[in-house]
């Protein structure tokens, strides 16, 4: 657009040699405006476009448009600025004349759409994106222009890993093969999407998009037998709870049929984890990031296990990095603030939770205080307040059983192990009788920080046998970490 480059997926804009890395809402902003040249938005147009309808307050705006603005400044001094029109809203401008604006996907040469796709972020694979390209230079049958539209917005929407991200992103994917119903990739992408939906769904819709995700997957594999998000999708349609080898064999298979898809090496980071082989995962969760840079929760997954590992001076200097490069990210600061809570750093939990900058823009300030008094009530032994978070969350598993194993490390660490381990006991009781449940299950909480003095435990004993943990390590020849060190 005039001097300035925008790169929506790698969250960029340059020009001159200048670049500057913007935040994932600041980049969703730059692009509403970008597709708009000259046009005014209204704060309604802005939520609409880059809130997805969610209510927000002047204040989550006021900071994107602030940021957006000190980044073009920085890259292009006022050649492409921000205007505000009073009482109406805002527009972007430039003193030269714009550049396609990245909407004319059609008019593109090959590398220039493959840059605008290269990101691969969310459930686009940077395997995925070269074979739709690969084939239209080979084939000569260019996509549908519409098609790689809807793809790339799916792709920018899925990018930021933010909560509803990926059932947006099916949305979009269905109406591209609503548009081409042979286009494998689309298909694959909307199979993988699906998959990583669960969490967001009731019970009985769960069967439902299980059902769609498998129907998906197959249609892609009929296209294109080397489709690697639909292969994904069909080798992990079945949980790996309680069905820990053949999860083993689905990962490891994965791998060697797509040795440089970014998600086999994410999945098999997960499943080493849920496992409790904590060194031996992190080699594939680095290596996911070094296929795709640009996933935060991939980042945020590093970081994970270096802490887990014992690695803590690794772990915060892969949080400093991620949060640098997605500030107030809501997976990185809802995972980093957990942990420095089991790990009892205390002041850096209160600080990290009170901090505005840090803070997600959708989770309200009462949230980031509630956390900190929290921690501060963990630190002072305040049993008065610690009771009462306690209430809250038992509250909250009951309403939500499956929300446990999120709940379970928090609850050890406020000194109420017992309600820990009820609520993991009911919630693995569950998981063995219902497939549904089974599929949001994991374990990888159990060899969390705040578990670490509870090994000898013997409710700590029973949930590795009720989770079918040690019949794995017993089968397999494998062992966690905690045992063979």
């Amino acid at each position: 657009m005039g001097p300035l480059t925008i790169n929506p997926p790698m969250r960029t804009i340059a020009a001159d040699g200048k670049e500057v890395l913007l935040e994932p809402r600041v980049m969703q902003v730059l692009v509403a405006f970008a597709r708009n040249p000259g046009q005014v938005l209204s704060r309604d147009n802005l939520i609409a476009l880059c809130w997805d309808g969610r209510i927000v307050g002047d204040d989550a705006i006021n900071r994107a448009i602030s940021l957006l603005r000190q980044g073009l400044a920085e890259v292009v001094g006022e050649a492409v600025r921000l205007e505000t029109i009073k009482k109406v809203g805002f527009r972007l401008v430039t003193d030269e004349p714009a550049l396609s604006p990245g909407g004319s996907v059609e008019t593109l040469g090959l590398s220039r759409r493959i840059a605008i796709l290269g990101g691969a972020g969310g459930v686009l694979a940077l395997g995925s994106v070269a074979a739709w390209f690969n084939r239209e230079a080979i084939l000569g049958s260019p996509r549908d222009p519409r098609v790689v539209a809807l793809a790339e917005r799916a792709h920018l929407i899925q990018l930021t890993g933010e909560p509803g991200t990926s059932e947006q992103a099916v949305a979009f994917y269905k109406q591209a093969v609503s548009i081409d119903p042979d286009d494998a990739d689309s298909w694959g992408a909307l199979a993988l999407a699906h998959l990583l939906t669960f969490s967001g769904f009731s019970n009985r819709d769960r069967t439902s998009v299980r059902e769609q995700m498998i129907s998906a997957a197959r249609r892609s594999l009929a296209l294109d037998p080397d489709q690697p998000d639909a292969d994904a999708a069909l080798s992990f349609s079945e949980p790996a709870f309680g069905n820990y080898a053949r999860f083993d064999a689905a990962t490891t298979g994965l791998l060697d049929r797509h040795p440089d898809y970014w998600y086999a090496h994410a999945r098999r980071a997960m499943f080493l984890r849920d496992v409790g082989r904590l060194r031996d995962s992190r080699q594939f969760a680095q290596r996911s990031i070094e296929i795709d840079p640009m996933l935060p929760i991939g980042w945020g997954n590093v970081a994970i296990g270096h802490a887990m590992s014992g690695d803590l001076l690794q772990a915060d200097a892969t949080f400093e990095e991620a949060t640098r490069r997605w500030p107030a990210h809501g997976y990185l600061w809802n995972q980093r603030f957990a942990l420095l809570l089991e790990l009892g750093r205390y002041d850096e939990a209160i600080a990290l939770a009170r901090d505005p900058r840090a803070r997600p823009d959708y989770i309200p300030a009462e949230v980031g205080e509630q956390r900190a008094a929290l921690a501060l009530a963990i630190q002072k032994g305040d049993q008065a307040a610690l009771a009462n978070a306690r209430m809250r969350i038992t509250a909250e598993i009951t309403r939500d059983l499956i929300s446990a194993q999120r709940h379970a490390p928090t609850l050890v660490a406020m000194g109420f192990a017992d309600d820990a381990f009820d609520s993991l006991s009911r919630l693995f009781a569950v998981a063995a009788q219902s497939k549904t449940i089974a599929l949001q299950v994991a374990t990888v909480f159990l060899f969390r920080p705040a578990f670490a003095p509870l090994r000898n435990d013997s409710r700590y004993q029973a949930l590795l046998k009720a989770s079918g943990l040690e019949k794995y390590w017993r089968l397999s020849g494998s062992q966690p970490d905690f045992r063979r060190s």
